[in-house]
């Protein structure tokens, strides 16, 4: 869907690669020393990933421990083993600390352009939400320290992506029987979840409450996420007058 958009609309395309360019200026520019340069927490993750990847402990000689104790806060793990990639280059320094909240505040410009174009159809309500994005404070605050929490929210949506492009895929599978199975992308969506929910501790209340109105909603009578319950049980059919009909038809 997005590439029939870049290609059909030119204007649309530059300004979200100026948006673009202009949000990841913002978030890189003298990234190892504003606001502040990386305090013991951020460092922490960043030793972290050094560790793993050279020798598979953490400080206290723990291997691979699915929690890193730290000074007893136990540090999430997911921003600590993705540092072992940064590390790999950089070494131990403040590039591989800040890495991937840079990394993954510039993904969540174009995950927010992609999102509102997918919900509300609109080229000027893409442009704009990826432009609020861009320059938005939270969001470049977040992108400049090495915490967890842009991290999870840069999966999270990712997830509400991948999920209304499995619906638009089930749609279109019934529609005109193309090939495409949504059902991969239904799985990539909920490891990605159980990956957020290790990144920071709101995540643990969100996906459910996300999953929990997702199937709410899958139950009203004109909701397209209703297709949701052939992607989970293909079999599912509803019988009417000894027909058979899929149930994004009923």
């Amino acid at each position: 869907m997005l590439s029939e958009l870049f290609k059909k609309d030119k204007i649309t395309t530059y300004l979200f690669i100026i948006i673009l360019l202009l949000g990841a200026i913002v978030r890189v520019w003298r990234i190892t020393s504003l606001p502040l340069p990386p305090n013991g927490d951020e460092l922490a993750y960043g030793y972290y990933g050094w560790s793993f990847l050279h020798f598979g402990t953490d400080e206290y000689g723990n291997r691979f421990p699915l929690y890193p104790p730290s000074i007893g806060d136990y540090k999430y793990p997911t921003l600590a083993y993705l540092n072992m990639i940064p590390a790999f280059f950089f070494g131990l320094s403040e590039i591989t600390v800040r890495f991937w909240p840079v990394i993954s505040g510039i993904i969540l410009i174009g995950l927010t352009f992609t999102f509102s174009y997918l919900l509300f159809k609109s080229h000027f309500a893409a442009v704009s939400s990826a432009f609020f994005m861009s320059f938005s404070p939270w969001g470049i605050t977040l992108s400049r320290v090495a915490y967890g929490t842009i991290i999870g929210i840069t999966l999270a949506t990712l997830v509400v992506v991948l999920i209304l492009n499995a619906a638009r895929l089930q749609e279109l599978k019934a529609k005109i029987k193309q090939r495409k199975n949504p059902t991969k992308l239904f799985v990539i969506s909920f490891v990605l979840l159980v990956i957020s929910s290790f990144s920071y501790g709101s995540l643990r209340i969100f996906i459910p409450s996300f999953l929990f109105c997702l199937l709410l909603i899958s139950f009203l009578k004109n909701s397209p996420f209703k297709r949701f319950c052939v992607i989970i049980f293909p079999s599912a059919v509803s019988q009417t007058k000894n027909k058979t009909y899929p149930l994004n038809y009923v």
